[in-house]
């Protein structure tokens, strides 16, 4: 009886056809990269709910970032970085069990760092464990943006990428205005147009060219949505734009037919921004 032999057949691994690339099409795939570089994936950590919220209204502002995740507990994010590859970690100092520093340095990758901190006592530790920046909180988004971009420069550096970023027009520049909710609808206020800002218990009146804007509000919550470049604050009730100045005498600033007072508590920050950017 004959033995029954199977027939050999060479096995050769499927790979799915795939036509050459045309010269419009390569043209078209490097373009794609110059207008979409790289996402950058970062996580931000901190004790504190309402600061992952701000941070995330942040980073949902800005195209190259993707925020993977948002942490309470730093060991939670350190069993996250542990599994997932991460560019940019936000976070905190002062968190129970373990600070931010620590966390930091316990980790066997480090990512890049920005550290967001109420205290200026950490900087120097900070940036000794090549901090790419360091904010003091309350965090502006032109200041978060700032930090943003010297994080991206390094990433570009560092994945060797062959395209100049540093003046792309992904990487944004602080906006030129806000929407502030007004009864039932959202105005558009031009940054520009503010000449100060008035605080009023719950209601902020905001002072602009030509108009008056009231909303249900406070102080603080719109200060960390102004640029710091132009905008500060000089006493409980007011806030005012520098390039609106026209005068100041014996701690009061003249903007328009308005004498707004500068107080105790703001005064020495003040009066420092306003010596640093005098000839």
């Amino acid at each position: 009886m004959g033995v029954y032999r199977k027939k050999r057949t060479s096995h050769r691994e499927f790979r799915p056809f795939q036509p050459k690339k045309t010269q419009n099409e390569v043209f078209l795939i490097s373009l794609w990269k110059i207008t979409f570089p790289p996402l950058m994936k970062c996580i931000a950590i901190d004790d504190e709910v309402l600061a992952l919220e701000l941070i995330k209204s942040y980073v949902d502002k800005i195209p190259f970032l993707e925020l993977s995740g948002t942490f309470t507990d730093p060991f939670g994010a350190m069993n996250f970085l542990s599994q997932n590859k991460t560019d940019l970690i936000f976070t905190d100092i002062e968190m129970a069990d373990i600070n931010g520093l620590q966390l930091i340095s316990s980790l066997q990758y480090k990512p890049m760092v920005v550290f967001i901190s109420a205290y200026e006592r950490y900087a120097i530790d900070g940036f000794s464990l090549d901090a790419v920046d360091y904010i003091l909180k309350p965090v502006t988004f032109d200041r978060f943006l700032k930090a943003v971009n010297k994080a991206y420069d390094q990433y570009n550096k560092s994945n060797n990428t062959d395209i100049e970023f540093k003046r792309s027009p992904s990487v944004v520049s602080a906006p030129d205005h806000i929407f502030i909710k007004t009864e039932n609808k959202h105005i558009k206020v031009i940054l520009s147009e503010i000449l100060f800002i008035e605080g009023y218990g719950d209601y902020v009146k905001i002072h602009c060219t030509g108009k008056t804007i009231v909303t249900l509000s406070n102080m603080s919550a719109l200060e960390s949505r102004l640029p710091e470049n132009n905008f500060i604050r000089v006493h409980r009730s007011y806030i005012v734009a520098m390039d609106k100045i026209e005068e100041i005498e014996r701690k009061r600033i003249k903007i328009g037919n308005e004498s707004i007072p500068v107080s105790e508590t703001y005064a020495e920050k003040f009066f420092r921004i306003l010596n640093n950017s005098s000839l």
